[in-house]
């Protein structure tokens, strides 16, 4: 199956699957947006169990508004390299961001970049910003993940139990795919995708808890500007905790949007073609302030 026609969304020559072989050699996938002279770049980070393939409609309505986009598959997810829902630490995430923009900085030098994130991408963009300080202009979060909305405590044993006697074990995902979105043709193509990853070990789940926790510890880090929309009928994660974390960020710039009626996956959801133009107007105007300092 051609990777890039999964959804059946978004032009499959519009953009190009690429390598990164990163720092503990691994290689790491990722999609590059065919762009001249961009204005900024964005790098977009997925969900959990997601992959960069179902970003290519909304990557292509941001190259069309004259945006850089690149979108990377995690390891474990997607094409990408090691095994399927299983992570010892999140940090080795946020090395793969680090060396994906240290690539972009070296095909755009020059070119403001700015992170998109969706649920556990969202997370992972705000803790690559605080990582990399002035190197990220922005970031951009879709329903971040900070806290679930219902964890069911059989899970937690289970993860508990296992964490002792055999962390790499796979247990079921916590997340009600038919949840995340109102879009029935993206459900139905997440049933016929391989690359989707639906359980993830006892020891990604301890990970997640201790990412987040260092979140939590690194916002004041955060100084780009920010905008975080989020769903306002959101099943899987509590806009409550994002406000939270959203209110403590030391960014001057900084603009948290309810969106009424909307799911947790903005980049599936009705509405994408419209947010994604705000999205790159919101960008593009950062990106000529920047210029004009």
């Amino acid at each position: 199956m051609d990777p890039t026609k999964i959804y059946n969304s978004g032009r499959s020559d519009a953009h190009d699957l690429r390598e990164l072989t990163a720092r503990d050699g691994i290689r790491v996938f990722y999609r590059r947006w065919f762009s001249h002279e961009p204005s900024a770049v964005v790098l977009y980070l997925h969900g959990q169990g997601d992959h960069s393939g179902a970003f290519a409609a909304i990557g292509d309505v941001l190259a069309g508004e004259g945006l850089g986009v690149y979108a990377i598959d995690h390891r474990g997810f997607g094409l990408s390299r090691e095994t399927r829902g299983d992570i010892s630490s999140y940090d080795i995430y946020l090395n793969d961001i680090e060396d994906l923009v240290s690539r972009i900085e070296q095909d755009l030098p020059g070119k403001p970049v700015l992170l998109i994130g969706l649920s556990m991408g969202g997370h992972l963009a705000f803790r690559s910003a605080a990582r990399l300080g002035k190197r990220i202009s922005g970031v951009i979060a879709l329903s971040p993940g900070f806290r679930g909305r219902r964890t069911p405590i059989s899970l937690v044993a289970k993860v508990l139990l296992y964490l002792l006697i055999n962390p790499r074990q796979i247990l079921p995902s916590i997340v009600n795919t038919p949840l995340t979105t109102r879009n029935r043709s993206h459900l139905e193509a997440i049933d016929r995708d391989p690359h989707w990853v639906g359980a993830f070990s006892a020891r990604f789940y301890w990970a997640t808890l201790a990412s987040l926790s260092k979140a939590f510890k690194e916002m004041r880090r955060i100084t780009c500007p920010v905008l975080v929309l989020q769903g306002g009928v959101d099943h899987i994660v509590d806009p409550g905790a994002g406000r939270r974390y959203f209110d403590q960020l030391a960014s001057v710039d900084k603009e948290f949007r309810i969106l009424p009626g909307v799911y947790h996956n903005l980049i599936a959801e009705p509405e994408m073609p419209q947010l994604a133009l705000e999205i790159a107007a919101w960008i593009k105007e950062r990106a000529t302030v920047g210029s004009e300092a």
